[in-house]
């Protein structure tokens, strides 16, 4: 499929009002919008009622940096604006396999709020009828909600540990859920322990974390019910922030 890039024009055009409104990020109306114009131009999108393009292809066509994809998806299906099926990393032999993408479309006529940290860690806990995205099954839920009261740290830090020199040091990569909890809670006090961090070095961590999540750890069932656990303990903390005042908040 041919890349087709969005305009500033282009996006005033087709984003709705409810959309222009909302507090979503720029990164997610670019991606949004990008969507959106997919479906309007091209005749297999419309005719599917859904979008098939690789992470790069998308990444391009919004005009966004590669680490601001993965989180401004998660925005649009944290707010329930698209539907998401992950597509399969290329293998020697096999059939490339896109991210397929659906707009649901009443959701974008109605007031967008994004939702809080305590809404996010809800659908944590919860075990949903329908996943936020079309994929894995959440499992074992109960385990990640027995270790995140006591495991989220304390500390943050301004220098953003290297995502490859962690996973060297790990023995073994995460194989199930509980697995992948226990290693995400471990990157996140690897990040911030005993330093200090800006509100923008904590976006820049979730993105990053939700990044790696995303890249790593799709063949674990029920791997998207760990972004709850990385949004929600950074959101808290970026509300400690805002609540106090500071640009930094020590610890």
């Amino acid at each position: 499929m041919e890349i087709v890039k969005i305009t500033k024009e282009r996006m005033s055009q087709i984003l709705p009002q409810t959309v222009k409104d909302s507090d979503l990020s720029v990164y997610a109306q670019k991606v949004l919008a990008t969507i959106i114009n997919y479906h309007l131009i091209n005749e297999k999108v419309r005719t599917t009622g859904f979008l098939a393009i690789n992470n790069e292809d998308l990444r391009k066509s919004a005009g966004v940096g590669k680490n601001y994809v993965i989180g401004a998806l998660r925005e649009l299906i944290e707010c329930k604006l698209i539907d998401r099926k992950v597509g399969a990393k290329w293998k020697v032999g096999e059939q490339k396999m896109a991210s397929e993408y659906r707009l649901i479309l009443e959701n974008l006529k109605k007031p967008i709020k994004k939702p809080s940290s305590d809404e996010l860690l809800e659908m944590l806990f919860s075990t949903p009828s329908e996943p936020l995205c079309t994929g894995d099954s959440p499992t074992n839920t109960n385990s990640i909600s027995n270790t995140i009261s006591d495991s989220i740290p304390n500390t943050i830090s301004n220098s953003l540990l290297d995502t490859d020199t962690f996973l060297e040091e790990m023995v073994e990569k995460p194989k199930n859920l509980k697995e992948l909890n226990d290693y995400f809670i471990q990157r996140m006090e690897k990040e911030t322990r005993g330093k200090d961090l800006l509100v923008d070095d904590l976006n820049s961590l979730e993105t990053k974390l939700e990044a790696e999540l995303e890249e790593e750890f799709t063949d674990i069932p029920g791997y998207k019910n760990i972004v709850y656990l990385i949004r929600g303990s950074m959101e808290k903390k970026k509300e400690k922030l805002i609540e106090k005042g500071y640009s930094v908040m020590m610890y």
